[in-house]
């Protein structure tokens, strides 16, 4: 939490007061962005990825932004056109709990088969 701090000096009175308000949250603000913070290396296919794929929330000022959500992963072309029927897919745990408290969710067990 947080508390507003108010003070007023006067040297001609000889005064030097401060009073502080009521603890009061202060909270993120709406969605603003979401972003890979880390990348798996270059993996070979049918194995595990090479290392966790993690996903950050922020707010407009790049605060951890703070909600209950899952995030979903899926395959997708380079050129963001959709992959094949018969082209590579995504397999593991696909969804996850983000985490307010670290702002991030984690893929840690992906991999393309």
């Amino acid at each position: 939490g947080a508390s507003l701090y108010v003070r007023v000096t006067s040297l001609s009175a000889g005064l030097d007061l401060a009073v502080a308000s009521n603890t009061f949250a202060v909270v993120s603000g709406v969605m603003h962005s979401m972003s890979v913070i880390e990348s798996p290396a270059d993996s070979v296919g049918y194995e595990a990825l090479l290392g966790s794929v993690v996903v950050a929330i922020r707010d407009a000022n790049a605060n951890n932004f703070s909600c209950d959500a899952s995030i979903s992963a899926f395959l997708r072309a380079s050129d963001r056109s959709s992959l094949p029927s018969d082209g590579p897919s995504l397999e593991g745990t696909t969804t996850v709990d983000y985490l307010a408290s670290s702002g991030t969710a984690e893929f840690s067990d992906l991999n393309v088969k």
